[in-house]
């Protein structure tokens, strides 16, 4: 234990103002008398102010380092000593102390808990590891020198810049129209998307006539359901495929439509039924001879052919209900009952 004289306390030892020097001397030797356990200090304090144990480690390591540094023959001596070279933090000592308060009150749950948290977080980790393992798999595949070089001689430069320049005759690119040709817009800025989406409704509306919006409906919900959206980078390419599509979906619902008529009128469930019979030469010819004989000449549907089987019945048709016969009561409510035998054997023997 460091120990101090007057003379060194009246030159080094006056830095906290906060310390008495009856209350420093007290320290001390409670400190000497306890072996520098300050637990049993803190408990044999008995001054007015009280003083923490936190407050008492700070004031002898301090006193203990101005010394050691004061007697010291060189300034290395002094800086390899313990007390220097890891000083007392008294700030650091009440956190470890609250930190180890909150750990004493932890319950099994909370540690539960708190392990279910540590897990899932080793899990997210690995699987960003696998993510980053893959894409770096994937990115080297994609750049793999071989594979470049064969992408570099596929692709003609002289030919796509012949493109380029005849799509953009003079700075303009083209737009396509609901004709199917292109455009050169006047010079400005244009959205190449706004527009197809634009020419996609008048060719739409065009191709409908009369049905409106219910059409045009029609023609957005078929191409939703071949699971094709709108452009979303407007390339040249890409939205004459797009308005393609779409002038081959309206065709296709015009197909249907007409097919759906044209199964209607063979089936006679329409009125149109019998101007397509009649406009037939063999329907015709059958049309005279049922008026002739009194028959109508609508076309009727054929009626179903059914199979019998062994015991005359329709096979897969649930034959009728047969209808039971009524039982008649034993005897009428107005006809007398008829005596018992054993009466009439009783009366014979009387007699």
């Amino acid at each position: 234990m460091v120990m101090y004289n007057d003379e060194e306390y009246e030159n080094l030892l006056q830095f906290d103002q906060d310390w008495s020097r009856e209350e420093t001397d007290y320290l001390f030797d409670l400190l000497a008398r306890f072996d520098l356990r300050f637990l049993v200090v803190h408990d044999r304090w008995d001054r007015e102010k009280e003083r923490t144990v936190e407050e008492m480690k700070d004031r002898y390591y301090a006193i203990a380092r101005k010394l050691l540094e004061a007697r010291a023959d060189n300034p290395e001596e002094a800086a390899a000593h313990p007390i220097i070279k890891d000083p007392f933090n008294s700030r650091h000592e009440m956190d470890r102390k609250l930190a180890l308060g909150d750990q004493m009150e932890r319950t099994n749950a909370l540690e539960r808990e708190e392990r279910a948290i540590l897990d899932e977080v080793k899990a997210i980790e690995e699987r960003r590891r696998l993510e980053a393992r893959a894409l770096s798999n994937r990115a080297a595949a994609a750049f793999n020198p071989y594979r470049v070089d064969q992408t570099r001689a596929s692709i003609d430069v002289d030919e796509m810049r012949e493109e380029a320049e005849a799509e953009h005759e003079e700075g303009r690119p083209s737009l396509p129209t609901a004709e199917g040709a292109d455009k050169r817009p006047p010079a400005g800025v244009y959205a190449r998307g706004v527009h197809v989406v634009a020419v996609a409704g008048e060719m739409a509306t065009a191709a409908v006539g009369a049905g409106g919006a219910r059409g045009v409906r029609r023609i957005e919900t078929a191409v939703e359901e071949l699971g094709v959206k709108p452009p979303v980078v407007s390339t040249r390419a890409v939205c004459t495929a797009w308005l393609k599509l779409r002038e081959e979906v309206t065709e296709m619902l015009e197909l249907r439509k007409a097919l759906a008529k044209r199964q209607e009128e063979l089936c006679g469930t329409t009125p149109a039924s019998e101007a397509a019979a009649a406009a037939a030469p063999a329907a015709k010819a059958a049309a005279e001879v049922f008026q002739q004989v009194g028959l109508l000449d609508t076309p009727r549907s054929k009626a179903p052919e059914v199979t019998l089987g062994p015991d005359g019945q329709p096979i897969g048709v649930r034959p009728a209900k047969r209808e039971q016969k009524r039982k008649m009561p034993a005897r009428y409510e107005d006809a007398p009952p008829s005596p018992p035998r054993r009466s009439a054997e009783k009366r014979a023997r009387k007699s």
